[in-house]
C-alpha cells in the first residue's frame, strides 16, 4: 500500500509487486495497480551495470485514469505524475552520491 499526501488528504494506494529482476547485472522490479488505485498501470525500475562498471537507472511507466479522480484531474494528474517519478530519479542520486562519497 503507498501512500500518498499529506495529513486527512493523504491517498492509500494499493498495488503489488508483480515482478523481480535479480541477475548478476541486473536487479529491479515491478509494480501493477490494484483496484482502488487512481490509475490503471504498471511501473518498472531496473538497474543495470556495464562491463565499464557504470550503472543505469531504467524506469518504464504506463498508466490510465482508473478513477473520476484521475480522469478529472487532466493536466494536473499528469503533473502529479512528473513529480513521483522525479522524486524516483533524485533519490536514487542522492543514494548514489552517498555510495560515491564513502
Amino acid at each position: 500500500m503507498l501512500r500518498a499526501g499529506w495529513g486527512p488528504l493523504r491517498l492509500m494506494i494499493p498495488c503489488r509487486v508483480v515482478y523481480v529482476v535479480d541477475e548478476a547485472d541486473r536487479r529491479g522490479f515491478a509494480y501493477g495497480t490494484l483496484p482502488g488505485h487512481p490509475e490503471q498501470g504498471e511501473e518498472a525500475f531496473l538497474m543495470t551495470r556495464a562491463s565499464t562498471g557504470e550503472v543505469n537507472l531504467h524506469i518504464r511507466a504506463f498508466s490510465r485514469p482508473a478513477t473520476l479522480l484521475a480522469r478529472g484531474g487532466g493536466k494536473f494528474t499528469r503533473t502529479i505524475q512528473e513529480y513521483a517519478t522525479d522524486r524516483y530519479v533524485k533519490a536514487i542520486q542522492r543514494i548514489s552520491q552517498q555510495d560515491n562519497s564513502s
